[in-house]
């Protein structure tokens, strides 16, 4: 005869879980149900921890390494995600972390998917072959599968979790060097970039094209946070906005047709994560800055940007209060080009540190001549090329970048071909109606001036 789930426990089930916002990253709205099945299984609710998942399972470990558990290690553990596709990513996290006695972080987890809409469903317990929950589990839940972690070889270490930093020690000395050999610049330069994500924790490159803007914020995101799981790049366009940025309702397959479902952004997504450990940095790359609506993108964050120790209800979660956690950091980048930094609101500029990169100031200055000096010693004079065509262009916001030349096999035939399909396009956009005035940057004509003057 085949099992039968027992009414009763899914009705408590629904009844602990009900009212509860999933979207939320707060686990004190979770006391009654951790209490609830802590019973059930027979753990007692202080080794009994709950905490909300969303798919950034590569951290799954770090959200139990972070709280205190009584003895060393949670005897229960429980997940719980909005997402029916990320149950299959939660469990096999889990078996990186549910090991046999002596190796374990935690004994044994649930997997427990709570829609915005609809009720919550037990997916799995993820337990070692020695733990101590499967038996109670299969009588509240026969028809939910107990899954089992490979064992844990003798003698194998157990697994490696991420090492943990302060906020307080963004980037070392060590790394201020290393980040300055990376990206070229002078160490003042990298400290002065330091100190800026140390005091605002939000930071702005800007520059023309081409000055390494998003290389840079790159960079030094990775150097601030190496776990990829714990970073994020975004970049902006005018159609982006508040439900892609942070949060909002998407249409998911319901039955035969489509229904709204209430989905984390990668703010929102990113945050969850620096909760759960704020003792480890958590790094947003906000890419191409000013081509979106920063206002309607930012929404009521605009506030938290200035005020981390403030909180604010949210638009489509008003029952809940929001903060930004202080290991939580903004590297963003925008481009002069098109004139549309100059439109940014006061607010804003508040709200960020604007650190510039513009080719006749450091650290973008003689960047390419030392490049070409390294790497491509016979193409030294096309860095003195570029000075003489951002000299005649006379406007620092429209210069062109070194990075179009920054590439080993650099030679006159190469050359010719980025002034002809990178540059000379650029330049005939801005001098539009103006064909004598682009005649003046005619790669023939800039390498007679360049060579006849020797500069």
């Amino acid at each position: 005869m085949k099992p039968v789930q027992p009414q009763q426990v899914l009705e408590e089930l629904n009844a602990c879980l009900a009212g509860v916002n999933p979207s939320s990253t707060s686990t004190t709205k979770y006391d009654r149900f951790r209490k609830w099945i802590a019973e059930l299984l027979g753990a007692t609710p202080e080794h009994t921890y709950v905490t909300t998942v969303s798919g950034a399972t590569k951290n799954l470990g770090v959200r139990f390494q972070q709280t205190a558990p009584p003895d060393g290690y949670w005897h229960l553990g429980v997940a719980v995600t909005r997402e029916e596709d990320d149950a299959a990513r939660i469990i096999k996290g889990a078996k990186a972390i549910v090991a046999p006695s002596g190796a374990r972080l935690l004994e044994s987890l649930v997997v427990c998917v709570k829609p915005d809409n609809g009720a919550p469903s037990i997916k799995a317990l993820v337990e070692a072959e020695d733990g101590h929950f499967a038996g109670p589990f299969k009588q509240a839940f026969p028809l939910v599968k107990v899954e089992r972690p490979s064992p844990v070889e003798a003698g194998e270490a157990p697994p490696e979790l991420p090492v943990l930093r302060s906020p307080e020690d963004v980037l070392s000395d060590a790394e201020v060097a290393e980040l300055a050999g990376i990206i070229g610049a002078d160490r003042e330069w990298v400290d002065d970039v330091r100190w800026s994500l140390r005091d605002k924790k939000a930071i702005v490159f800007y520059g023309p094209p081409g000055t390494g803007k998003t290389f840079i914020a790159r960079k030094l995101a990775e150097k601030l946070q190496p776990n990829e799981a714990r970073r994020a790049f975004v970049q902006f366009h005018p159609s982006y906005g508040y439900e892609e940025f942070f949060e909002g309702y998407r249409p998911v397959p319901s039955g035969s047709g489509l229904a709204l479902q209430k989905q984390s952004g990668p703010l929102r997504r990113l945050v969850e994560l620096a909760e759960e450990a704020e003792d480890q940095p958590v790094v947003l790359v906000l890419d191409e800055m000013n081509r979106g609506n920063l206002p309607k993108v930012f929404g009521e964050l605009y506030f938290l940007l200035e005020y981390r120790d403030e909180s604010v209800s949210l638009m489509y979660s008003p029952d809940e209060q929001f903060r930004l956690p202080p290991n939580f950091f903004i590297i963003g980048a925008m481009n002069t080009a098109d004139r549309s930094i100059v439109l940014l609101d006061q607010a804003l500029r508040r709200r960020f540190f604007f650190v510039p990169l513009f080719p006749g100031e450091p650290p973008v200055r003689d960047l390419l001549r030392r490049y070409l000096e390294k790497n491509v010693p016979a193409m030294e004079w096309v860095a003195r090329l570029l000075d003489r065509a951002n000299e005649k262009l006379g406007d620092r916001n429209l210069a062109i970048g070194p990075s179009h030349f920054m590439r080993k096999d650099l030679n006159e035939e190469v050359l010719a071909r980025i002034w002809k399909y990178a540059i000379l396009p650029t330049l005939e956009d801005l001098f539009f109606g103006e064909p004598r005035r682009v005649a003046d940057f005619a790669l023939e004509r800039l390498i007679e001036e360049v060579r006849g003057t020797g500069a």
